[in-house]
Protein backbone atom coordinates (compact mmCIF):
# COMPACT_ATOMS: atom_id res chain seq x y z
CA UNK A 1 0.00 0.00 0.00
CA UNK A 2 1.04 3.57 0.10
CA UNK A 3 0.27 6.59 0.78
CA UNK A 4 -0.11 9.31 -1.40
CA UNK A 5 -1.55 13.18 -1.10
CA UNK A 6 -4.65 14.38 -2.18
CA UNK A 7 -5.72 18.25 -1.71
CA UNK A 8 -3.27 18.74 1.66
CA UNK A 9 -4.88 15.13 3.40
CA UNK A 10 -3.11 11.31 3.38
CA UNK A 11 -5.28 9.05 1.52
CA UNK A 12 -4.91 5.46 1.71
CA UNK A 13 -4.23 4.47 -1.73
CA UNK A 14 -4.12 0.39 -2.96
CA UNK A 15 -1.14 0.06 -5.01
CA UNK A 16 -0.71 -2.54 -8.00
CA UNK A 17 2.02 -2.61 -10.14
CA UNK A 18 1.58 -0.70 -13.80
CA UNK A 19 1.14 -3.87 -16.14
CA UNK A 20 -1.52 -5.46 -13.52
CA UNK A 21 -3.13 -2.05 -14.08
CA UNK A 22 -2.73 -1.80 -18.03
CA UNK A 23 -4.14 -5.49 -18.24
CA UNK A 24 -7.17 -4.58 -15.77
CA UNK A 25 -8.36 -2.03 -18.34
CA UNK A 26 -7.61 -4.04 -21.38
CA UNK A 27 -10.06 -6.63 -20.10
CA UNK A 28 -12.70 -4.28 -19.14
CA UNK A 29 -12.45 -3.28 -22.83
CA UNK A 30 -12.72 -6.80 -23.95
CA UNK A 31 -15.71 -7.93 -21.95
CA UNK A 32 -17.25 -4.62 -23.37
CA UNK A 33 -16.27 -5.73 -27.00
CA UNK A 34 -17.41 -9.79 -26.00
CA UNK A 35 -21.15 -7.61 -25.12
CA UNK A 36 -21.05 -5.88 -28.12
CA UNK A 37 -20.03 -8.98 -30.18
CA UNK A 38 -23.32 -10.73 -28.25
CA UNK A 39 -25.79 -7.86 -28.93
CA UNK A 40 -24.92 -7.76 -32.59
CA UNK A 41 -25.35 -10.99 -33.44
CA UNK A 42 -27.92 -11.85 -35.77
CA UNK A 43 -29.61 -15.34 -34.11
CA UNK A 44 -32.66 -14.43 -31.87
CA UNK A 45 -31.44 -16.71 -28.90
CA UNK A 46 -31.83 -14.50 -25.83
CA UNK A 47 -28.80 -16.13 -24.87
CA UNK A 48 -27.19 -13.57 -27.12
CA UNK A 49 -28.98 -10.76 -25.76
CA UNK A 50 -28.77 -11.29 -22.26
CA UNK A 51 -24.78 -12.20 -22.88
CA UNK A 52 -24.70 -8.79 -24.11
CA UNK A 53 -26.02 -6.82 -21.20
CA UNK A 54 -23.97 -9.48 -19.11
CA UNK A 55 -20.58 -8.25 -20.68
CA UNK A 56 -21.29 -4.73 -20.71
CA UNK A 57 -22.07 -4.56 -16.92
CA UNK A 58 -19.07 -6.33 -16.20
CA UNK A 59 -16.67 -4.25 -18.51
CA UNK A 60 -18.41 -1.25 -16.45
CA UNK A 61 -17.79 -3.21 -13.08
CA UNK A 62 -14.25 -5.03 -13.73
CA UNK A 63 -12.97 -1.51 -14.94
CA UNK A 64 -13.80 0.24 -11.72
CA UNK A 65 -12.62 -2.08 -9.60
CA UNK A 66 -9.24 -1.85 -11.50
CA UNK A 67 -9.32 1.99 -11.04
CA UNK A 68 -9.98 0.96 -7.06
CA UNK A 69 -7.14 -1.57 -6.77
CA UNK A 70 -4.79 1.16 -8.83
CA UNK A 71 -5.31 3.62 -6.34
CA UNK A 72 -6.84 6.04 -9.36
CA UNK A 73 -10.64 6.22 -8.60
CA UNK A 74 -9.81 9.18 -6.53
CA UNK A 75 -8.78 11.10 -9.76
CA UNK A 76 -12.13 10.28 -11.40
CA UNK A 77 -14.22 10.76 -7.85
CA UNK A 78 -18.07 11.28 -9.62
CA UNK A 79 -17.08 7.41 -10.65
CA UNK A 80 -17.28 6.46 -7.15
CA UNK A 81 -19.86 3.94 -5.90
CA UNK A 82 -21.26 3.42 -9.50
CA UNK A 83 -19.89 0.34 -9.46
CA UNK A 84 -22.69 -0.91 -7.41
CA UNK A 85 -25.86 -1.30 -9.78
CA UNK A 86 -23.76 -3.02 -12.49
CA UNK A 87 -22.00 -5.29 -9.56
CA UNK A 88 -25.55 -5.82 -8.62
CA UNK A 89 -26.60 -6.48 -12.63
CA UNK A 90 -24.46 -9.25 -12.74
CA UNK A 91 -26.01 -11.68 -10.81
CA UNK A 92 -29.64 -11.93 -11.74
CA UNK A 93 -27.97 -11.58 -15.74
CA UNK A 94 -25.39 -14.11 -15.21
CA UNK A 95 -28.33 -16.49 -13.25
CA UNK A 96 -30.59 -15.55 -16.79
CA UNK A 97 -27.44 -16.12 -19.31
CA UNK A 98 -26.74 -19.81 -17.69
CA UNK A 99 -30.77 -20.53 -17.68
CA UNK A 100 -30.99 -19.82 -21.32
CA UNK A 101 -27.92 -21.70 -22.31
CA UNK A 102 -29.01 -24.73 -20.63
CA UNK A 103 -33.30 -25.07 -20.83
CA UNK A 104 -33.96 -26.79 -23.53
CA UNK A 105 -37.13 -24.40 -24.37
CA UNK A 106 -36.41 -21.06 -22.92
CA UNK A 107 -38.73 -18.57 -23.04
CA UNK A 108 -39.27 -15.24 -21.36
CA UNK A 109 -42.39 -14.64 -18.84
CA UNK A 110 -42.82 -12.63 -16.11
CA UNK A 111 -40.14 -15.04 -13.78
CA UNK A 112 -37.69 -13.39 -15.50
CA UNK A 113 -39.27 -9.79 -15.66
CA UNK A 114 -39.20 -10.19 -11.86
CA UNK A 115 -34.89 -10.55 -11.86
CA UNK A 116 -34.84 -7.61 -14.66
CA UNK A 117 -37.26 -5.49 -12.19
CA UNK A 118 -34.95 -6.83 -8.62
CA UNK A 119 -32.45 -4.83 -10.93
CA UNK A 120 -34.52 -1.52 -12.01
CA UNK A 121 -35.24 -0.82 -8.28
CA UNK A 122 -32.04 -1.50 -6.36
CA UNK A 123 -30.47 0.66 -9.36
CA UNK A 124 -33.23 3.23 -8.35
CA UNK A 125 -33.00 3.14 -4.67
CA UNK A 126 -29.43 3.43 -5.16
CA UNK A 127 -29.24 6.67 -7.17
CA UNK A 128 -29.51 8.90 -3.78
CA UNK A 129 -25.65 7.43 -3.41
CA UNK A 130 -24.34 7.64 -6.89
CA UNK A 131 -25.71 11.45 -7.35
CA UNK A 132 -24.02 12.68 -3.99
CA UNK A 133 -21.34 15.49 -4.67
CA UNK A 134 -18.02 14.73 -5.19
CA UNK A 135 -16.65 16.42 -2.48
CA UNK A 136 -18.36 13.95 -0.08
CA UNK A 137 -17.68 11.44 -2.12
CA UNK A 138 -14.32 11.78 -1.31
CA UNK A 139 -14.63 12.45 2.26
CA UNK A 140 -16.33 9.50 3.11
CA UNK A 141 -13.47 7.47 1.21
CA UNK A 142 -11.20 9.74 3.79
CA UNK A 143 -13.41 8.05 6.85
CA UNK A 144 -14.61 11.83 7.13
CA UNK A 145 -18.08 10.22 7.64
CA UNK A 146 -19.11 13.13 9.31
CA UNK A 147 -20.37 14.69 5.88
CA UNK A 148 -23.62 12.29 6.10
CA UNK A 149 -25.95 11.30 8.47
CA UNK A 150 -25.28 8.40 10.10
CA UNK A 151 -28.56 6.85 8.86
CA UNK A 152 -27.15 7.76 5.35
CA UNK A 153 -23.99 6.13 6.43
CA UNK A 154 -25.31 2.73 6.99
CA UNK A 155 -27.63 3.06 3.65
CA UNK A 156 -24.35 3.42 1.75
CA UNK A 157 -23.17 0.21 3.77
CA UNK A 158 -26.00 -1.84 2.66
CA UNK A 159 -25.53 -0.95 -0.81
CA UNK A 160 -22.02 -1.98 -0.72
CA UNK A 161 -22.83 -5.30 0.53
CA UNK A 162 -25.76 -5.60 -1.67
CA UNK A 163 -23.08 -5.33 -4.91
CA UNK A 164 -21.65 -8.53 -3.14
CA UNK A 165 -24.59 -10.34 -1.65
CA UNK A 166 -26.91 -10.21 -4.71
CA UNK A 167 -23.91 -11.76 -7.04
CA UNK A 168 -23.23 -14.51 -4.62
CA UNK A 169 -26.87 -15.35 -3.95
CA UNK A 170 -27.40 -15.24 -8.10
CA UNK A 171 -23.91 -17.52 -8.59
CA UNK A 172 -25.66 -20.15 -6.08
CA UNK A 173 -28.87 -19.99 -7.54
CA UNK A 174 -27.01 -20.70 -11.14
CA UNK A 175 -24.96 -23.90 -9.88
CA UNK A 176 -28.27 -25.09 -7.85
CA UNK A 177 -30.08 -24.62 -11.41
CA UNK A 178 -27.11 -26.70 -13.04
CA UNK A 179 -27.10 -29.31 -10.15
CA UNK A 180 -30.80 -29.87 -10.51
CA UNK A 181 -30.77 -29.97 -14.73
CA UNK A 182 -28.31 -33.49 -14.12
CA UNK A 183 -25.63 -31.88 -16.77
CA UNK A 184 -22.88 -30.67 -14.50
CA UNK A 185 -21.63 -33.91 -13.96
CA UNK A 186 -21.96 -34.95 -17.90
CA UNK A 187 -19.06 -32.79 -18.71
CA UNK A 188 -16.98 -35.01 -20.00
CA UNK A 189 -19.35 -35.94 -22.75
CA UNK A 190 -19.01 -32.64 -24.38
CA UNK A 191 -16.18 -31.07 -24.97
CA UNK A 192 -17.29 -27.22 -25.14
CA UNK A 193 -19.25 -28.28 -21.87
CA UNK A 194 -15.61 -29.20 -20.35
CA UNK A 195 -14.30 -25.60 -21.62
CA UNK A 196 -17.49 -24.25 -20.35
CA UNK A 197 -17.07 -25.38 -16.83
CA UNK A 198 -13.61 -24.57 -16.63
CA UNK A 199 -14.36 -20.80 -17.16
CA UNK A 200 -17.17 -20.66 -14.82
CA UNK A 201 -14.83 -22.39 -12.08
CA UNK A 202 -12.32 -20.15 -12.63
CA UNK A 203 -14.96 -16.45 -12.84
CA UNK A 204 -16.15 -18.04 -8.91
CA UNK A 205 -13.20 -18.86 -7.69
CA UNK A 206 -11.76 -15.04 -9.28
CA UNK A 207 -14.98 -13.47 -7.91
CA UNK A 208 -14.62 -15.43 -4.40
CA UNK A 209 -11.17 -14.20 -4.20
CA UNK A 210 -11.88 -10.59 -4.70
CA UNK A 211 -15.01 -10.58 -2.33
CA UNK A 212 -12.41 -11.83 0.26
CA UNK A 213 -10.45 -9.21 -0.58
CA UNK A 214 -12.81 -6.29 0.41
CA UNK A 215 -14.30 -8.56 3.25
CA UNK A 216 -11.06 -9.16 5.23
CA UNK A 217 -9.11 -6.15 4.97
CA UNK A 218 -5.82 -7.28 6.25
CA UNK A 219 -6.38 -9.01 3.05
CA UNK A 220 -6.38 -6.60 0.77
CA UNK A 221 -3.79 -8.30 -1.79
CA UNK A 222 -6.55 -10.31 -2.78
CA UNK A 223 -8.36 -7.51 -4.18
CA UNK A 224 -5.77 -7.24 -6.88
CA UNK A 225 -5.36 -11.13 -7.02
CA UNK A 226 -9.00 -11.54 -7.33
CA UNK A 227 -9.47 -8.65 -10.11
CA UNK A 228 -6.24 -10.24 -11.91
CA UNK A 229 -7.69 -13.63 -12.11
CA UNK A 230 -11.31 -12.06 -13.25
CA UNK A 231 -9.45 -10.15 -16.19
CA UNK A 232 -7.74 -13.32 -17.37
CA UNK A 233 -11.36 -15.11 -17.49
CA UNK A 234 -12.41 -12.14 -20.10
CA UNK A 235 -9.29 -12.44 -21.70
CA UNK A 236 -10.16 -16.22 -22.32
CA UNK A 237 -13.42 -15.82 -23.19
CA UNK A 238 -12.12 -13.11 -25.62
CA UNK A 239 -10.34 -15.52 -27.45
CA UNK A 240 -12.68 -18.17 -27.30
CA UNK A 241 -15.43 -16.28 -29.06
CA UNK A 242 -12.79 -14.94 -31.22
CA UNK A 243 -11.78 -18.46 -32.56
CA UNK A 244 -14.76 -19.80 -32.30
CA UNK A 245 -18.14 -17.44 -33.36
CA UNK A 246 -20.20 -19.96 -32.57
CA UNK A 247 -19.51 -21.86 -28.94
CA UNK A 248 -22.57 -20.82 -27.69
CA UNK A 249 -24.60 -22.67 -30.53
CA UNK A 250 -21.98 -25.16 -30.44
CA UNK A 251 -22.63 -25.08 -26.75
CA UNK A 252 -26.72 -25.79 -26.52
CA UNK A 253 -26.10 -28.18 -28.95
CA UNK A 254 -23.97 -30.44 -26.75
CA UNK A 255 -26.79 -29.49 -24.10
CA UNK A 256 -29.80 -30.79 -26.24
CA UNK A 257 -27.58 -33.60 -26.84
CA UNK A 258 -26.99 -34.97 -22.96
CA UNK A 259 -30.65 -33.91 -21.96
CA UNK A 260 -31.54 -36.25 -25.41
CA UNK A 261 -29.60 -38.97 -23.80
CA UNK A 262 -30.93 -38.44 -20.40
CA UNK A 263 -34.40 -38.24 -21.45
CA UNK A 264 -34.37 -42.33 -22.93
CA UNK A 265 -36.27 -44.50 -21.86
CA UNK A 266 -36.36 -48.44 -21.97
CA UNK A 267 -39.03 -50.06 -24.63
CA UNK A 268 -41.05 -51.99 -21.99
CA UNK A 269 -41.59 -48.80 -19.70
CA UNK A 270 -42.68 -46.49 -22.66
CA UNK A 271 -44.85 -49.34 -23.77
CA UNK A 272 -46.61 -49.52 -20.31
CA UNK A 273 -46.74 -45.75 -20.58
CA UNK A 274 -48.66 -45.57 -24.14
CA UNK A 275 -50.80 -47.97 -23.03
CA UNK A 276 -51.90 -46.08 -19.74
CA UNK A 277 -51.99 -42.78 -22.09
CA UNK A 278 -54.67 -44.66 -24.27
CA UNK A 279 -56.95 -45.31 -21.54
CA UNK A 280 -56.58 -41.80 -20.05
CA UNK A 281 -57.15 -40.02 -23.15
CA UNK A 282 -59.49 -42.48 -25.15
CA UNK A 283 -61.51 -43.59 -22.21
CA UNK A 284 -61.42 -41.32 -18.92
CA UNK A 285 -61.05 -37.85 -21.32
CA UNK A 286 -57.98 -36.62 -18.95
CA UNK A 287 -57.93 -33.89 -21.25
CA UNK A 288 -61.37 -32.35 -19.79
CA UNK A 289 -59.91 -31.23 -17.01
CA UNK A 290 -58.45 -27.69 -17.43
CA UNK A 291 -55.58 -28.33 -15.10
CA UNK A 292 -53.96 -30.91 -16.83
CA UNK A 293 -50.11 -30.22 -17.56
CA UNK A 294 -46.88 -32.18 -18.48
CA UNK A 295 -45.74 -32.26 -15.06
CA UNK A 296 -48.96 -33.19 -13.46
CA UNK A 297 -49.30 -36.17 -16.16
CA UNK A 298 -45.86 -37.24 -16.05
CA UNK A 299 -46.48 -37.86 -11.87
CA UNK A 300 -49.36 -39.82 -12.54
CA UNK A 301 -47.31 -42.10 -14.41
CA UNK A 302 -44.25 -41.87 -12.66
CA UNK A 303 -42.26 -40.41 -15.83
CA UNK A 304 -40.33 -37.49 -15.74
CA UNK A 305 -41.53 -34.47 -17.38
CA UNK A 306 -38.70 -35.24 -19.86
CA UNK A 307 -39.61 -38.80 -20.57
CA UNK A 308 -43.69 -38.31 -21.02
CA UNK A 309 -42.30 -35.63 -23.15
CA UNK A 310 -40.76 -37.91 -25.58
CA UNK A 311 -43.37 -40.65 -25.45
CA UNK A 312 -45.35 -38.72 -26.84
CA UNK A 313 -43.36 -37.37 -29.46
CA UNK A 314 -42.08 -40.85 -30.53
CA UNK A 315 -45.86 -42.00 -30.48
CA UNK A 316 -47.74 -39.13 -32.41
CA UNK A 317 -45.59 -36.97 -33.83
CA UNK A 318 -46.49 -34.06 -31.90
CA UNK A 319 -45.07 -32.04 -28.40
CA UNK A 320 -47.62 -32.35 -25.28
CA UNK A 321 -49.95 -29.31 -26.10
CA UNK A 322 -50.23 -30.25 -29.54
CA UNK A 323 -51.59 -33.94 -28.23
CA UNK A 324 -53.57 -32.34 -25.53
CA UNK A 325 -55.65 -29.78 -27.79
CA UNK A 326 -55.85 -32.31 -30.68
CA UNK A 327 -57.85 -34.45 -27.88
CA UNK A 328 -59.75 -31.25 -26.86
CA UNK A 329 -60.46 -30.33 -30.46
CA UNK A 330 -62.03 -33.76 -31.26
CA UNK A 331 -64.21 -33.59 -28.21
CA UNK A 332 -65.66 -30.12 -29.14
CA UNK A 333 -66.27 -31.13 -32.89
CA UNK A 334 -68.10 -34.27 -31.24
CA UNK A 335 -70.38 -31.78 -29.25
CA UNK A 336 -70.91 -29.25 -31.94
CA UNK A 337 -71.86 -31.63 -34.19
CA UNK A 338 -74.53 -33.18 -31.64
CA UNK A 339 -75.56 -29.63 -30.24
CA UNK A 340 -74.60 -27.10 -32.82
CA UNK A 341 -76.70 -24.77 -31.18
CA UNK A 342 -74.17 -24.59 -27.93
CA UNK A 343 -72.50 -21.50 -27.36
CA UNK A 344 -68.82 -21.94 -28.36
CA UNK A 345 -67.65 -20.04 -24.61
CA UNK A 346 -69.30 -23.40 -23.23
CA UNK A 347 -67.86 -25.91 -25.37
CA UNK A 348 -64.57 -24.34 -24.87
CA UNK A 349 -65.07 -24.58 -20.79
CA UNK A 350 -66.10 -27.93 -21.20
CA UNK A 351 -63.31 -29.37 -23.26
CA UNK A 352 -60.89 -27.74 -20.86
CA UNK A 353 -59.83 -24.56 -22.66
CA UNK A 354 -59.53 -21.93 -20.11
CA UNK A 355 -60.62 -19.02 -22.97
CA UNK A 356 -62.34 -18.74 -25.94
CA UNK A 357 -59.47 -16.99 -28.01
CA UNK A 358 -57.44 -19.80 -26.96
CA UNK A 359 -59.64 -22.38 -28.05
CA UNK A 360 -60.53 -20.75 -31.33
CA UNK A 361 -56.77 -20.44 -31.98
CA UNK A 362 -56.45 -24.19 -31.53
CA UNK A 363 -59.81 -25.16 -32.95
CA UNK A 364 -58.38 -22.95 -36.54
CA UNK A 365 -54.85 -24.97 -36.03
CA UNK A 366 -56.34 -28.24 -36.21
CA UNK A 367 -59.34 -27.63 -38.78
CA UNK A 368 -58.29 -24.86 -40.73
CA UNK A 369 -61.42 -22.67 -39.46
CA UNK A 370 -63.20 -21.26 -36.56
CA UNK A 371 -65.60 -22.97 -34.92
CA UNK A 372 -68.66 -20.55 -36.31
CA UNK A 373 -67.11 -21.34 -39.66
CA UNK A 374 -67.05 -25.00 -39.39
CA UNK A 375 -70.92 -24.78 -37.99
CA UNK A 376 -71.68 -22.82 -40.50
CA UNK A 377 -70.23 -24.85 -43.41
CA UNK A 378 -72.26 -28.53 -41.94
CA UNK A 379 -75.22 -26.36 -41.62
CA UNK A 380 -74.88 -25.63 -45.55
CA UNK A 381 -73.90 -28.93 -46.28
CA UNK A 382 -77.28 -30.50 -44.53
Amino acid sequence: MILAELNGSLVLRIGSPMWIELYGYASAFCSALIGIMLGLNRKKSPTFKIGAFLFLSISIWLGQLHLFTSGKLFEFPALIFWHIPFAIATGPLFYLFIQSIFKMEYLWNRVQWFHVLLVLLLTALFLPIGLLPTQDKLEIFRKNESVVSPLFKNYILFFLNMSYLVPGVYIAFSFRFLFNSRILFNAGQERSLSVFYLILGWFGVSKLITFSGFIKGEFSFLKTLGAFGFSTGVFLIFILLSRYPDFLEILRRGVREIRRKQSRINSDLKDSALKKIKVLFEEEKIYLNDEISLKSLGNQLSLRPDQLSQVVNDSYGMNFNRFLNYHRIREAIRILEKDPEAKIIHVAMRCGFNSKSSFNESFRRETGTTPTEYLRKKGMES
